[in-house]
């Protein structure tokens, strides 16, 4: 125990090594999250050092949430597939075009959340920026994307009791980025051990991103 290190967060997660695998550790779909836990605690510890608490090395291994049981059912469908990537790739492009394939309900917590709309107006000014000053593009191409519905035990849905299931992504998503002077493309992978599982609402005429739930503040 060191008494002159503390820590404003009562967490400590850790990470499986496909987080930090190329432009996978740069994924912005939750960075608003961090931003504003850490905004909160930071504020927290200003008004009272007293609320962190002392480093102690500790076995961080008891914390961790058991991995779900994910059982293979099907392929999904392209309309599936769109639905569980649509949140992903609105916070990577700023494009509103993907706000089609988001529920109502996700709809009405985003556009509520100061965090998230901050993040979002960063995400469009920068983009906006590169295409203006150099002509750069980024882009992202999910081809190389496998989509499959799964059974899912283990994780908790905050759809409440509407219709929904549960698609895993696995394979290679490309991140290109195109400019006058050079035009790049990589891709990432998306390992299937990771159990990327995303929630979409299924009582709807079509599919749609159902996976983000409000944090309690």
């Amino acid at each position: 125990m060191n008494p002159d290190v503390k820590f404003i967060t009562p967490f400590v997660t850790i990470w499986d090594p496909a987080k930090f695998g190329m432009f996978n550790h740069a994924a912005r779909e939750y960075v608003h999250f961090t931003a504003g836990r850490m905004g909160r605690a930071l504020a927290d510890f200003v008004k009272d050092e007293a609320v962190a608490r002392p480093f102690q090395v500790g076995d961080f291994s008891k914390e961790r949430r058991a991995p779900p049981a994910v059982q293979p059912v099907r392929a999904a469908t392209d309309a599936e597939k769109y639905a569980a990537l649509a949140y992903y790739l609105l916070t990577a492009t700023a494009d509103d075009v993907y706000r089609g394939g988001i529920s109502d309900r996700v709809l009405a917590i985003m556009d509520a959340d100061k965090d998230f709309n901050t993040m979002m107006s960063a995400t469009a000014a920068r983009l906006a920026q590169l295409k203006a000053s150099s002509l750069t593009t980024l882009g992202y191409n999910a081809s190389g994307i496998k989509a499959e519905v799964v059974g899912v035990a283990g994780l908790p849905y905050c759809g409440g009791s509407r219709q929904h299931l549960w698609v895993r992504l696995s394979g290679a998503m490309s991140f290109s980025y195109q400019s006058p002077q050079q035009n790049i493309a990589e891709a990432v992978e998306w390992p299937q051990a990771s159990q990327l599982v995303i929630p979409i609402a299924t009582d709807g005429s079509i599919p749609k991103f159902d996976g983000y739930c409000e944090e309690a503040r």
